[in-house]
């Protein structure tokens, strides 16, 4: 792996992977439709590789691990970012649990995207830039 690609890597890993700091309200909305939009994209391949008749198993079975990958990275991408923008409202990222509370999650869940960050340093760490 080249110094370029290594680099890249890194920040997916900072951005998705990392659950300590904070994260502003704009980074996370960007963030979060980014994983929305994979989501949609992984759903629309396996509804695919579902309904196929073409497609041979052994193509539908490596589809389908592939899916499972960028689910399961899709999945802790989301908890990752929304554990970082708790932090950034001086919240523990315990909340991200709610999340899967049918309806009470909407509602966390609009309140991670709309709520304005604490201001200056928390004990979460210093007030993220934009």
């Amino acid at each position: 792996m080249n110094g370029q690609s290594a680099g890249l890597w890194e920040q997916i890993k900072y951005i998705f992977f990392t659950f300590s700091g904070r994260l502003s309200r704009g980074k996370y909305f960007k963030y979060w439709l980014l994983i929305e939009v994979i989501a949609i994209l992984e759903s629309l391949v396996s509804v695919t590789l579902m309904t196929s008749t073409e497609l041979s198993n052994a193509v539908v079975a490596v589809g389908a691990i592939i899916v499972l990958i960028v689910g399961i990275s899709a999945f802790l991408g989301k908890i990752g970012t929304a554990v970082r923008r708790c932090h950034d409202l001086n919240q523990s990222g315990l909340i991200v649990f709610v999340l899967f509370i049918p309806v009470l999650g909407l509602v966390v869940e609009l309140y991670l995207l709309l709520a304005k960050g604490a201001p200056g340093d928390n004990p979460y760490g210093p007030a993220p830039l934009d």
